[in-house]
Formats: C-alpha cells, sequence, structure tokens
C-alpha cells in the first residue's frame, strides 16, 4: 500500500529481462508519461510536478479519479481531482467500467469479470504514441455473459450479451454450442415445462449458470439505481464510527463488493 520495494511483476521481469520492463519510476516515452502506482502523497505531488516538467501529451497510469464509476451502480467521491490533469491526456487502469469523460479515459478490463460487466465491450487497445490515437479491438476469446429468455408459447430462444439480441427457433437443429465456455443467466416462463431438455443443451458445457422464472415483463435486475444503495443505514452508522477517510473508503469499497456478491 505504501512502498514500490516490493511487487508482484518482479517475478516476470526476472524471468523475462530482455523483453519486459517494469515501470517502478516515472518515465517518459515519446509523448507519453508512464506512472507507476502512487503509493502516497509524495509519488502524487511527483507525477504532477513531472508532468508540469516534460509536457507530455499523454500519461498513463493508475489513478483512482474522483467521481468517476467504480461499477455502474456507484461513483466514486474519492480520489484524485479530475481538473487536477488540466490538458493533458489520461489513459487509467484500476476502475474496472469502460468510461470517458474530457481528456481522461478508463479503459476497463480486456474481459467481464462479473455480472457487472454485462453488456460492456471488453477488449484490448492500439496506442500509437505520437498522436494518442487508440484502435480498440474487442475480446472474442475469454467468456462473456449471456441472458437467454425461452418462450413457451412461440417455442424459440432470445439470447443477448446486452449488446445484440438474437432470436433462435428451438428444435433439433438449434446450434447450442454459442454457449460454450460462456456464463448464462436462464429465464423461463411459468409453462415451460417442455424446455427441460433445452435447458439441458444450454447448460452443457457452460461455465456457470443461474436459472430464473419470468414473470411479465424482462427487467434488468444488474441495474440498480443509486438511490437504492441510501437505504442501507447500517453502512451510514458504521462509516459515521470510522477515524478517518481512509478507513472509510476502504469500509465502502468492501461494502459495495459485498452487495455486489449478493445480487450475484
Amino acid at each position: 500500500k505504501n512502498t514500490l520495494n516490493i511487487y508482484s511483476m518482479e517475478i516476470f521481469e526476472k524471468a523475462y529481462p530482455n523483453t519486459l520492463r517494469v515501470i517502478k519510476d516515472n518515465t517518459m516515452l515519446n509523448n507519453i508519461l508512464l506512472v507507476p502506482w502512487l503509493v502516497d502523497s509524495y509519488s502524487e505531488v511527483k507525477m504532477f510536478k513531472d508532468i508540469d516538467n516534460y509536457k507530455p501529451k499523454g500519461v498513463i497510469g493508475h489513478f483512482e479519479i474522483a467521481n468517476f464509476h467504480v461499477s455502474k451502480t456507484y461513483k466514486s467521491e474519492h480520489g484524485i481531482k479530475r481538473e487536477s490533469f488540466k490538458d493533458v491526456k489520461v489513459l487509467s487502469g484500476h476502475y474496472h467500467l469502460k468510461q470517458s469523460s474530457d481528456n481522461i479515459e478508463y479503459i476497463g478490463t480486456p474481459y467481464q469479470d462479473n455480472w457487472t460487466s454485462f453488456g460492456e465491450e471488453n477488449g484490448f487497445y492500439i496506442l500509437d504514441d505520437e498522436t494518442l490515437e487508440m484502435e480498440f479491438i474487442r475480446n472474442t476469446s475469454t467468456a462473456i455473459h449471456l441472458k437467454v429468455y425461452l418462450d413457451s408459447e412461440n417455442k424459440d430462444m432470445e439470447v443477448t450479451d446486452g449488446i445484440t439480441i438474437d432470436k433462435f427457433k428451438l428444435g433439433a437443429k438449434t446450434d447450442y454450442s454459442i454457449f460454450d465456455n460462456q456464463k448464462v443467466k436462464i429465464y423461463l416462463d411459468k409453462d415451460n415445462a417442455f424446455n427441460k431438455k433445452q435447458i439441458e443443451k444450454i447448460i452443457e458445457n457452460v461455465i456457470n449458470y443461474r436459472i430464473e422464472i419470468l414473470e411479465e415483463i424482462k427487467e434488468d435486475e444488474d441495474i440498480v439505481q443509486d438511490e437504492k444503495f441510501k437505504e442501507y443505514d447500517i453502512s451510514k452508522s458504521i462509516s459515521e464510527q470510522l477515524d478517518n477517510d481512509y478507513q472509510k473508503q476502504i469500509f465502502n469499497e468492501i461494502h459495495i463488493k459485498s452487495l455486489t456478491d449478493m445480487k450475484e
């Protein structure tokens, strides 16, 4: 938390000394300032001094910047003020949700790590270190989250990744390979007894699955409005008893993670 003397990437640096370099100090690469993990207030001050001295076009790091979304349901109020970066382009990790505002861009995770990632296009970027233009390459190699709606009346199946929707007629020729190595939620209507065989086919090769009875309206149960978090008075009570902002931040992160896990 407060030093870079010991770091997990060291083992890779030792294993591949000719091909891999771990950035442990602020380093200029053409027009970009590469910044390691900020471990204390001194390293943050030094970063801004280097930005003033080197005047890079862009800064790449792992920053906690205030007023960006940690997830779709929670926006962080802690961290560096976005105004501190002024006109320099910022590319950052840390928050898993891909998002951007003005000159700051969180590139997101290269894969979907849980159901809060549903509907996200995750992947990789090729960065032009002269112009700072980025080419996005969608990750099609790792598991994604799919929602499946089985319709007993029409005997068809609707499959969505949150971006596109495909419909399939259920029958002997249905291609169930689209579910291989994916994570799925299957929604059934109350008259879906005939679909037992289809369900078995869907879940045959998935990584994990969940089955729910669909009442009448398809509701996106993964998106919870911010106001709902305010109903947890016990969280506010605990937070008020903590000594400092750091403890409150850690508690808040644990609280949000627990809510997310319960929803999954």
